[in-house]
């Protein structure tokens, strides 16, 4: 549990619980809202029109889900420790042999990243057993769990509902309701950020 500067008391589990819903209830506003107008703009001949609550909706969520990504992102550090491993136990042996384990990957850290600022928790598996001498060491693994699987269905959501909007917005061009317009550029925007936040914000250097 964390204290706030009121002196209250929040444990983890509510705090994800929040976090996991706002989240998720946005993503799901975001493609509601911008894969119908999507497919309206598409198939009708002439230019649909969308009140304005909707078009303010789906800028905000926009803007809210681009952040969410970026945010997880940022969220993603590279280890600034070495791990490693040996083949067998150092007391009595004249020579001992080091295995260096590698990191996760740059994906799979941004992934994980997303997923914990979602709400969900993923943690690398464990070496359960002994490593006997002479067997390959290999890196500790990442289980594919639910909250991989949320992180890359959220940033799969994001990314191509966005980029729908933009495309439409492109070929469409002046015939482009304001709530796909809008939406489209800032994606582009969000994407941006997303990108800097995936290659380059690394928090721990």
């Amino acid at each position: 549990m964390k204290e706030d500067g009121q002196g209250l008391y929040f444990p983890e589990p509510i705090r994800r619980l929040i976090s996991m819903v706002m989240t998720l209830v946005a993503i799901i506003l975001y493609a509601g809202i911008l894969g119908s107008a999507i497919f309206q703009t598409l198939s009708q001949p002439s230019t649909p029109r969308f009140s304005q609550h909707m078009v303010r909706a789906a800028g905000i969520l926009g803007g809210l889900v681009g952040t969410v990504v970026t945010a997880g992102f940022a969220r993603s550090a590279k280890p600034v420790s070495s791990q490693m491993s040996t083949e067998h136990p150092l007391g009595g042996q004249a020579l001992t042999a080091w295995s260096n384990l590698k990191p996760p990957s740059l994906f799979v850290r941004n992934l994980l990243g997303l997923a914990d600022t979602l709400g969900f928790v993923a943690k690398p598996s464990s070496l359960s057993r002994a490593i006997e001498p002479g067997e390959e060491v290999q890196a500790p693994s990442f289980e594919i769990t639910l909250s991989v699987w949320m992180g890359l269905i959220y940033f799969a959501v994001y990314f191509l509902i966005g980029g729908a909007a933009l495309v439409v917005t492109l070929v469409k061009q002046s015939n482009t309701p304001d709530l796909i317009a809008n939406t489209g550029w800032v994606w582009l925007g969000t994407l941006a950020t997303n990108t800097y936040a995936f290659f380059g914000l690394d928090t721990q250097g």
